[in-house]
């Protein structure tokens, strides 16, 4: 974007890349052991956070049941929001599946949920990818919307830090193939970080007060 900002003419001495603000809390230390615990999880086992369903993909109660069905011991948070049927759906379903299916509605303590996760399934939203690289988190992306979510996926996965899903079989596939291999986990990771802007707010704050 600053590239094709200066490309249009603005002089480069004015354009600042600070990233997309997110709240301070994603960029405060959280211990993973004390957020599992919070939720009932088990720290020990692999943690995905479900964010995403929707046109292209399957719904999120759809979703996880596929996943649920993987080999191994892995364990699921799934976010409704302020979807009260996909809510219920989704404890039918943990009902099925005890200590292994964490269904929540809506929620402001997401930076938690994400530090208790290995994983985040989403949608490539600015915001929410924004939140998961100030954590550090690697991300498995669904149902892009055409136009910026695309452009998003596209750095993302240009930059290490995701990998993307086009149906449920692929969400299925991939999600299996990440669970049974911890190095590259660890290098979307570390990808993530190294790409993120946790201090965002903090800096276009200061640049703003440099200014007056």
């Amino acid at each position: 974007m600053a590239y094709r900002l200066a490309d249009r003419g603005v002089p480069t001495g004015r354009i600042t890349v600070t990233g997309i603000p997110v709240m301070p809390q994603f960029s405060t230390p959280l211990e993973r052991n004390v957020c599992a615990a919070e939720l009932g999880l088990n720290p020990g086992l692999f943690t995905a956070l479900m964010m995403a369903g929707g046109a292209g993909v399957g719904a999120l109660d759809a979703l996880a049941a596929r996943l649920l069905e993987l080999p191994g011991n892995q364990q699921l948070i799934a976010l409704a929001g302020r979807n009260a049927e996909l809510l219920a759906k989704l404890k039918m379903l943990a009902a099925k599946h005890p200590g292994k299916l964490f269904p929540l509605g809506f929620t402001t303590t997401v930076e938690r949920l994400m530090t208790a996760a290995d994983l985040v399934i989403t949608k490539p939203g600015g915001l929410s990818v924004s939140e998961c690289l100030a954590k550090g988190k690697p991300m498995l992306l669904v149902s892009p919307i055409p136009g910026q979510e695309e452009r998003n996926a596209d750095y993302l996965l240009e930059s290490g830090a995701a990998v993307k899903a086009v149906d449920a079989a692929t969400l299925e596939f991939k999600f299996a193939r990440l669970l049974a291999d911890p190095a590259r986990l660890r290098a979307m990771s570390e990808a993530a970080r190294r790409i993120g802007r946790p201090r965002a707010a903090q800096d276009v704050v200061s640049l703003v007060a440099a200014s007056k």
